[in-house]
């Protein structure tokens, strides 16, 4: 029989009692329904892998299987076997017995009920202890308890926090492992902090013990396999999502890390890079930071998983750009040189509203930075016509944002901008909006334009840049002074308050008499 080497570092002193933890594990009637698997498989010969953290409850019940009776009773049967084993091998420090037990219980891990009859069990606080220094030189067990530890971190009853310092433990010796000279054991202890960093349980504890620090110390010294850096991409993806309170220095090291990865061509690893860029690009602190470290290998990110156009990814991408954009008016410019606007094109044909709105709303974002940029939008007609279709003809959400858009370019244009915006016949695409819609923030975006326009118009005259007026020539052609009309008995005040300073602003109405 093989002795574990040193025992006094196990936790076999806790006099635990196999037969009264089985006897608080049964389960009742009503837990026997239909049940989820939360499997999902990286490769073939990795079945134990689960994808992932709690935050995607898509992915967690991913798969639906339906459990018979006999099958619930084997799998409390095998999980039961197991823990008798576990437990009496770790009583008796038998390491072939310890390892077995392990085995089949990494096994029996990847699925929801055999995962919520371990959690029901105090067999965690035994499996974190097992991944510690004490036990280093059992390199194959360590992994295995890795494995279990990220299979069961997706069951949402997983919780370690009842027991007093352990969840700092388990995470000191995970980045400990970081460490280790086998693949596979880096491998595993990614796999389990990038699953414990997707629960707000943990992801404090994670980023307080330094792991983005830790992670750019081992990349100086090791290159990792495309497997490994996507469980740092998912680990930094679930860090900053959940810590909208980074300090300055790990926000750098998050962007170098990104920097250096950004040559991998694996669209997993670089859609996760560009959803971190986003939620750096949220937080207003950080926008000095971006400024002054994202250079055209990050932009060059965006476009390369841009260009495949799968829909899957371009909402994201869409929000990352709006949001630098916000941030910083510069990322207008490099994107509309990159060929940007074309790419904007494309979002507004697709059949998805989510995208159309979302690209609608970096078009405004744009649209309200240089005259430059306005310029880029307006003279590229398959962009401009697409955006005075879908104004008349799309969703509230979309017209929205693309009357929006609008109004931020009018807001600043230059009078060739203006002019040549209203000889697309832009007052004619009001008329149609206004003849169609009763909502409230369309009609006071129209007569804000309105406004804009007339004060254009009477600009031009004054310095006699023009002989007529342009815009009342086409107010009158397209009927749109009645609808102007017909607003003032409109049954929202703000509406009533805007039309009636338009009228007596720009128009000379005969009152009507009694």
């Amino acid at each position: 029989m093989t002795t574990l080497e040193n025992p006094t570092s196990s936790i076999i002193n806790s006099n635990i009692n196999p037969n009264s933890i089985f006897g608080s594990t049964s389960l009742s009637k009503e837990e026997n329904d239909d049940v989820r698997k939360m499997i999902s498989y990286k490769k073939e010969d990795f079945r134990e892998d689960i994808r992932k953290s709690k935050t995607n409850s898509a992915l967690q019940q991913k798969r639906i299987r339906v459990f018979k009776q006999n099958a619930i009773q084997k799998c409390e049967e095998q999980c039961q076997e197991s823990l008798q084993i576990f437990y009496k091998a770790e009583k008796e420090s038998n390491l072939e017995q310890l390892q077995l037990s392990i085995s089949k219980m990494k096994e029996l891990s990847q699925e929801q009920r055999s995962q919520r009859y371990l959690l029901n069990t105090d067999v965690v606080k035994y499996l974190c202890v097992l991944v510690g220094p004490g036990f280093r030189q059992y390199n194959q067990l360590q992994i295995d308890v890795c494995w279990i530890l990220a299979n069961l971190s997706c069951e949402p009853s997983f919780n370690l926090q009842k027991y007093e310092n352990l969840p700092k433990e388990l995470i000191q010796n995970l980045l400990m492992l970081l460490d280790a000279e086998k693949i596979e054991s880096i491998n595993a202890a990614f796999w389990c902090l990038s699953n414990l960093a997707g629960d707000p349980n943990y992801t404090q504890i994670i980023y307080e013990a330094n792991v983005i620090g830790k992670i750019t110390s081992i990349l100086e010294q090791k290159k990792f396999n495309e497997e490994i850096i996507c469980q740092i991409s998912y680990t930094y993806l679930n860090i900053t999502d959940q810590i909208k309170t980074m300090d300055e220095k790990s926000v750098q090291l998050i962007l170098s890390t990104i920097n250096e990865f950004s040559d991998i061509k694996n669209d997993e690893i670089i859609f996760n890079l560009i959803r971190i860029i986003n939620n750096i690009a949220k937080e207003e602190k950080n926008a000095q930071i971006l400024r002054t470290q994202f250079n055209s290998k990050l932009m060059n990110l965006i476009f390369l998983i841009f260009a495949t156009h799968n829909h899957y990814y371009l909402e994201s991408i869409l929000e990352c750009v709006g949001n630098l954009i916000h941030l910083n008016e510069s990322f207008a410019r490099v994107i509309l040189e990159k060929g940007f606007n074309q790419s904007l094109v494309i979002c507004l044909e697709t059949k998805e509203k989510s995208i159309r709105k979302r690209a609608g709303w970096v078009i405004s974002n744009i649209l309200s930075c240089s005259q430059q940029d306005i310029d880029e939008i307006f003279n590229y007609s398959a962009l401009l016509n697409k955006i005075l279709t879908l104004i008349v003809i799309d969703t509230l959400e979309v017209k929205s944002v693309l009357l929006q858009g609008l109004f931020n370019a009018l807001e600043k244009a230059t009078k060739e901008q203006i002019s040549n915006l209203i000889k697309k016949d832009f007052i004619q695409v009001l008329y149609n909006v206004l003849k169609e819609e009763n909502n409230e923030y369309l009609i006071i975006k129209c007569i804000d334009i309105l406004n804009i326009l007339l004060t254009f118009d009477r600009e031009n005259q004054l310095d006699g840049e023009q002989q007529e007026s342009l815009v009342f020539n086409q107010l009158s052609n397209t009927g749109l002074i009645e609808i102007i009309q017909n607003l003032q008995i409109h049954s929202s005040d703000l509406v009533y308050n805007k039309i009636v300073k338009l009228i007596n602003d720009f128009f000379d109405f005969e009152e009507s008499s009694e």
